[in-house]
């Protein structure tokens, strides 16, 4: 059993503080107790609520399925682990010197990019990684990717059997969908995204209808309602217990459930394998994993050792805590908080705050007054743990999004990010976008643009629905891009996202029209100058 009034509390008071349209949860324990719960509307405009049969996308908590079925194949004989991924997926395209194998696509640590696609524009359609093999961790949809066309290939059928055979048969998860198709649009919760999904979200911004997208993508193509997945949370009790059936033999189960490679995308403490993180949830142990797809979010989180799981999921994707999208982590870890305490007999947690969107932290050493090359000024205001930012003509609160990295809540600075540096006295500069704020006259005419670098800056757009516009900056001597940071320039004319050396992200600018740049092609996916998002 479970406290529902408390759990559903905490639900409604999170479709309050995030803006979420509705919200759909699944319980699970060891003694054979499912519970759901349905909270808000599948449909807005209609004010349809949502409802126990209503479809949701679990997103990349695809990928333990994915991996289920990888481990039931090695299981019968069909496939090797450590087989590299050029011998088992003929025509891959990945570098041979990297001899990336089964399971480092499994583990995320194959050093391919994140979202790449298989077959990458330019360089011969060839894939390339960042890292050795096998050496760290770092998320990667494209070597889910590649798992789903390996197990299509073995099988020899579609991904919707692969799974369905697989798992969802054997665990009775009759009528989950293996695959999203526009055909089964009508089951599902109508999802939600952010108005305007071209810049900075702030937290409970208004929302749009998203646009659907099918998917048969092993990297996140299943969509279930709470009480089909309950029958996932009890078989993964058991295999995180030592129990394998009907899916995999017990110690196939031990292995699938044993922390590979320290995961740092999922927290400090945290690990991977196969489609899994292990994480801790009030000093335990648990399994877990979150999913985003282009409007639905979600997570489960399970405690094999208390006998405990739970997931939910939510038919919206908007802004989280320090900036990234909204998961319900917190929802999936207060439910196995609840039915901890009633199985052991113990009183009831408090629900987990829900952080302030706009708490700063040492917000006063963000404070100062800045003025731009053109004479504007702007001042940075704490007032407690929060930041105001005054400017000709207005005031608007200011969120975090990381350290030193603002949402402005107000639409003439809604486009950038306003990305502030911290001085022994309070602010010393702030760039948003391109324009730069001083202290000091002398500190902005010794960061002006790189006129070499002014051809590459602008905005460029994809019609890929998952690719959101790319706006570069020149800033000084250097390229920025928001959400993804300073560009570093390499040897091959490209450039790599971000200043870590091991990032396997790369951006290429290309086709020059009257000396402009006309082409941004990131990670093997295009995008074209825009004039139309925003000025560069």
């Amino acid at each position: 059993m479970v406290p529902e009034e408390e759990l559903k509390r905490y639900v409604l008071l999170h479709l309050h503080e995030h803006g979420l349209p509705g919200m759909t949860v699944g319980l699970a324990d060891a003694n054979g107790f499912t519970a759901t719960l349905t909270a808000g509307w599948a449909d807005v405009d209609k004010r349809t609520p949502v409802r126990g049969n209503h479809l949701f996308q679990i997103g990349s908590i695809t990928k333990s399925f994915a991996g289920l079925c990888c481990f039931r194949l090695a299981e019968a004989g069909r496939l090797d682990l450590d087989a590299e991924v050029n011998a088992v997926l003929p025509g891959a395209g990945l570098p041979a010197a990297a001899k990336i194998t089964v399971r480092h696509l499994l583990n995320h640590c194959s050093g391919l990019p994140s979202d790449a696609p298989v077959l990458p524009r330019g360089g011969g359609d060839k894939l390339w990684v960042g890292y050795a093999p096998g050496s760290r961790m770092t998320y990667s949809n494209t070597a889910y990717t590649l798992l789903g066309l390996i197990l299509q290939r073995i099988e020899r059928c579609s991904m919707a059997e692969v799974i369905s055979r697989n798992v969802l048969e054997p665990l009775g998860m009759h009528g989950a969908a293996p695959v999203i198709r526009r055909i089964d649009r009508s089951r599902y919760a109508v999802g939600y995204q952010a108005y305007l999904a071209d810049r900075p979200q702030p937290r409970a911004g208004p929302l749009a209808t998203a646009a659907w997208l099918d998917s048969d993508d092993a990297a996140g193509c299943i969509a279930a309602t709470a009480a089909q997945m309950t029958n996932y949370l009890r078989w993964l009790i058991d295999a995180g217990s030592g129990r394998g059936g009907p899916l995999l033999s017990d110690a196939g189960a031990v292995r699938f459930c044993t922390p590979a490679i320290a995961a740092p995308e999922f927290g400090p403490q945290a690990h991977y394998a196969n489609g899994l993180a292990t994480i801790p949830v009030d000093g335990r142990p648990c399994l877990h994993h979150t999913g985003g797809m282009l409007a639905f979010a979600s997570a489960m989180t399970i405690d094999p050792a208390a006998g405990v799981g739970a997931f939910a999921a939510v038919n919206a994707v908007t802004r989280g805590v320090g900036g990234g999208e909204y998961r319900p982590r917190q929802i999936t870890a207060y439910a196995l908080g609840l039915m901890r305490a009633v199985r052991e007999g113990r009183p009831l947690p408090m629900a987990p705050e829900i952080v302030d969107a706009q708490r700063v932290e040492a917000a006063a050493s963000y404070a100062g007054r800045l003025r731009s090359g053109e004479g504007e000024t702007i001042e940075l205001r704490a007032e407690g743990e929060r930041l105001k930012l005054l400017f000709a003509g207005g005031a608007a609160a200011l969120e975090p999004v990381g350290e030193g990295r603002f949402l402005v809540r107000d639409p003439r600075f809604s486009l950038y990010q306003l990305c502030v540096e911290p001085g022994p006295h309070g602010a010393a500069a702030a760039w948003w976008g391109p324009r730069l704020y001083g202290a000091e006259a002398a500190s902005l005419a010794a960061r002006a643009p790189a006129p070499t670098l002014l051809p590459l800056a602008g905005c460029y757009n994809s019609d890929n629905l998952w690719k959101d516009p790319v706006r570069v900056v020149v800033r000084g001597e250097r390229l920025w891009v928001d959400g993804v940071g300073y560009l570093t320039a390499l040897a091959d004319g490209g450039w790599r996202a971000g200043e870590d050396a091991w990032s396997p992200e790369r951006i290429i600018f290309d086709g020059v029209i009257d000396g402009q740049v006309q082409r941004l092609n990131f990670s093997g996916a295009d995008y074209f100058r825009s004039s139309d998002c925003g000025p560069a």
